[in-house]
């Protein structure tokens, strides 16, 4: 589910169009993410942890996680609230 979950962003990423507009040839992101008993997600904090990403880049990643944390939904249920964290690589294309 959570691999599920990274290639259902980086899926979205795409959709919208949005690019990172740097030469870096990887980036890294930290997430900490907080779920429903039903696998909704509650609360999805995040940390790029790459310099050269302009400001306006991350506001724009920010908005896009935050759209498509309204509606996704992993693949795995507990009987209480969750959190998932670690760090993420994005190839940057």
């Amino acid at each position: 589910s959570w691999t599920k979950l990274h290639y259902s962003l980086g899926e979205y990423l795409t959709a919208n169009d949005f690019k990172w507009k740097v030469n870096a040839p990887e980036l890294k992101i930290v997430h900490k993410i907080y779920f429903e008993p039903n696998g909704k997600i509650k609360s999805y904090f995040f940390k790029v942890l790459s310099d050269e990403i302009s400001e306006a880049q991350r506001k724009k990643y920010s908005q896009l996680v935050m759209e498509f944390a309204k509606d996704y939904r992993i693949d795995l249920n507990r009987n209480h609230q969750f959190a998932q964290c670690g760090k993420t690589k994005y190839i940057n294309e």
